[in-house]
């Protein structure tokens, strides 16, 4: 159950999103990034309750999940900064690994149920190079994604002095409150196991709840930041 809250919550703020007018690209970046979260978060609810060997086609469908963390909440940071040019496309190579890792699991995907249920139960023997070469890559893409977030905030501070209003500089602090999450969160998945791990996921959908929630620029009114470049 403990999981599911965090699935009602992630759906509750989905629907704060959609419902929102006016959105962003940042606005958009969020939802896309909270509807990945919730996902993950049934998935593995399903897998701890051994109900996911009722919907076999599921299993390992979340494994290149955490490599797209990363990526939204940069791509996150710099709409909300207005630092995204949406019309560049580039953006989109941020996810390659994530799709070089589904490319990877193709022959995985195109199994019947039960031999991928044979294939899970046996413990995956086939596929534990790829596991630690992905956990590797979770652990690198995490580090490097904070310090590209930090790097970016730094940036946005100091320009903020002079060009932003203080509607902006909340968004500076919604930032600082993101990378604190992310960041604790990648610090569980270097030392702890799944069950801790996605314990701290459900609280930093709380988190982003409670605060994004008491700041209206997030999920009640337009916000001019995501929408629009800086030129520096």
């Amino acid at each position: 159950m403990f999981y599911l809250s965090g699935v009602v919550i992630t759906i509750f703020l989905l629907l704060l999103l959609v419902a929102k007018k006016g959105k962003s690209s940042a606005d958009f970046i969020l939802a896309c990034w909270l509807a990945l979260i919730g996902f993950h978060l049934f998935l593995f609810y399903l897998f701890t309750t051994g109900k996911i060997f009722s919907y076999p086609h599921l299993l390992a469908i979340q494994f290149p999940f955490p490599l797209m963390h990363g990526p939204f909440l940069y791509l996150y940071a710099k709409a909300l900064t207005g630092n995204l040019n949406v019309s560049n496309k580039k953006y989109l190579l941020h996810f390659i690994p994530a799709l070089v890792s589904y490319l990877y699991l193709m022959p995985f995907f195109l199994l019947s149920a039960e031999q991928k249920i044979a294939v899970v139960k046996q413990g995956g023997t086939d596929y534990k190079k790829f596991m630690s070469v992905l956990v590797a890559a979770l652990i690198v893409s995490g580090i490097v994604y904070v310090i590209l977030t930090i790097l970016l905030h730094r940036k946005h501070k100091r320009n903020i002095l002079n060009l932003f209003s203080n509607t902006e500089k909340i968004n500076l602090d919604w930032i600082q409150y993101l990378m604190f999450g992310i960041g604790i969160i990648w610090l569980f998945v270097i030392f702890t196991n799944d069950q801790y791990i996605f314990a701290a996921v459900v609280f930093f959908i709380l988190f982003i709840g409670f605060f994004g929630i008491r700041q209206t620029p997030i999920f009640t009114v337009n916000n001019p930041a995501g929408n629009q470049p800086i030129q520096n």
